[in-house]
């Protein structure tokens, strides 16, 4: 195996409101992961998230799934009754939601934020070790 191309050096972790400066309006700072700056990244869709590592930043698109959809559905398979596997369910019982779920899935489905950074994702993953992944944002 070429070592060059390992990526077995990376590491995700998911940062959360536990993990910000509530002082700040909640911005994150990445040093509280305890990890060297030159191999962290921060991949993000608010901008509040950056200002504290400003060079370590990469804003996404938001992903905002309608989770009034969510939340209807959940109450009338509750409400129903049914006890079934959901790949069982038959479309009469989701009514006129049909449609709307159809069109949620659509729109989820052609969201493509992650899948646009993607690339360089994979640039900074390819990265030895010892390179600062900053700089990848550069190109």
């Amino acid at each position: 195996m070429d070592k060059s191309k390992s990526t077995s050096h990376a590491n995700f972790y998911a940062l959360s409101r536990t993990q910000t400066i509530q002082k700040y309006a909640y911005m994150k700072y990445l040093p509280m992961l305890g990890r060297p700056m030159k191999r962290t990244l921060m991949v993000d869709d608010n901008v509040r998230s950056f200002p504290l590592n400003p060079r370590h930043g990469i804003k996404i698109d938001s992903f905002e799934p309608d989770d009034h959809l969510m939340q209807y559905f959940a109450r009338k398979f509750h409400d129903s009754g049914v006890r079934k596997p959901i790949n069982t369910i038959h479309a009469e019982m989701l009514g006129d939601g049909l449609d709307e779920i159809k069109s949620e899935l659509n729109r989820l489905a052609s969201d493509s934020a992650l899948l646009d950074i993607l690339p360089m994702l994979r640039a900074v993953a390819a990265l030895g070790p010892n390179d600062d992944v900053s700089r990848e944002l550069d190109h």
